[in-house]
């Protein structure tokens, strides 16, 4: 999914390996965890002239990748066109949608299309329908249902197991047991691994703070399911992340906003805009706390960091350091590893 070798060249050149972009701000999942059920926020989205100029921009950068973002994405009238434009430029598309729109034949036949080359990233977090209402306390009947049809159209479209990825949110509100049995399912049925981000809010601030470590997993939940799911790929280790510090730093985001930002779960509201500046010059202007080069030397990392074994290619969760503690460079508060946290 991840071409490591241009992946590392960025990495050690201070460029930017993929872009995650955001096109829409509604998701019709329903996730209780996610702060795109907030009912209050606005609905602000770039418009399309907007991100075919990002995209150009991208492509002068050397972006290998575009991370199409929501919200759900597919909700977008004219996603097609924007995948297709990208394609145009020689950037590969990764999709990551909720599912749900994929449970239509039509739909799931185009994003195999649009994404020739790429990853499409779903959400199943449990196979257990009472798990699922749990979680969705707002979700439609049937949509489990839709969402393991969706999986399958997907496949049955072209893509191959490989190219998928069932993305998920473990939360305090979830067993380990009944993770563990969603990553074995989708592996053991449809041969499809499954990526464990730990409790994130994605809130548009950082206020995060107690509130956020009430609802956060406990840590040794956290690594049992991290190093199953880790065994499950052929990893024969699991790092705090959901990827490594090279993808992690090699990333930047471009939010519904405009915002541009280290990630599209770092979301400071006084970020620099694509709105004022062109994506070029704020890439130029803020190239240090983008690519959050500081932490590429070892006496920056946190506390708890710069003595681990696995800081070589991990530095914890940039999203979640920011969201509980208001503070990028944090340590990561869901660490199974950092002694810190215990």
């Amino acid at each position: 999914m991840i071409d490591f070798e241009a992946l590392r060249r960025c990495y050690d050149e201070d460029r930017v390996y993929a872009l995650q972009l955001e096109i829409w701000d509604r998701c019709e999942q329903r996730c209780d965890y996610c702060y795109m059920e907030a009912g209050s926020l606005p609905h602000r989205v770039l418009d399309s002239g907007k991100i075919l100029e990002v995209l150009r921009e991208a492509s002068g950068l050397g972006v290998s990748r575009i991370e199409w973002l929501g919200g759900e994405p597919l909700l977008r009238p004219d996603w097609r066109r924007l995948l297709d434009a990208s394609a145009e430029l020689g950037i590969v598309n990764n999709m990551w949608t909720g599912g749900l729109p994929l449970a239509r034949r039509g739909v799931a036949e185009d994003v195999v299309e649009a994404t020739a080359g790429g990853m499409v990233a779903f959400h199943v977090g449990t196979i257990d329908e009472d798990v699922y209402v749990a979680l969705h306390s707002r979700a439609h009947a049937g949509d489990l249902r839709r969402l393991l049809a969706g999986v399958e159209n997907v496949l049955a479209a072209g893509k191959p197991p490989d190219l998928l990825l069932n993305s998920v949110t473990l939360t305090r509100g979830q067993s380990v047991s009944d993770m563990i049995r969603t990553i074995d399912f989708f592996k053991d049925t449809y041969g499809i691994d499954t990526c464990v981000n730990v409790y994130q809010s994605y809130r548009p601030m950082g206020t995060g703070g107690q509130s956020y470590l009430e609802e956060m997993p406990d840590r040794t939940d956290v690594g049992k399911v991290l190093q199953h799911a880790a065994a499950r790929s052929g990893r024969t280790h699991a790092i705090a992340n959901c990827v490594n510090k090279e993808y992690c730093s090699a990333t930047v985001a471009v939010t519904n906003e405009g915002l541009v930002t280290p990630c599209a779960t770092i979301r400071p509201a006084d970020s620099p805009s694509i709105h004022e500046r062109t994506l070029r010059q704020v890439l130029n202007e803020h190239v240090e706390d983008l690519l959050l080069l500081s932490m590429k030397r070892q006496e920056n990392l946190a506390e708890g960091c710069r003595d681990c074994g696995r800081n070589s290619e991990c530095w914890g969760c940039r999203g979640r350091a920011w969201d509980c503690f208001d503070n990028v460079r944090g340590r990561d508060p869901a660490c199974f590893r950092n002694p810190v946290n215990r």
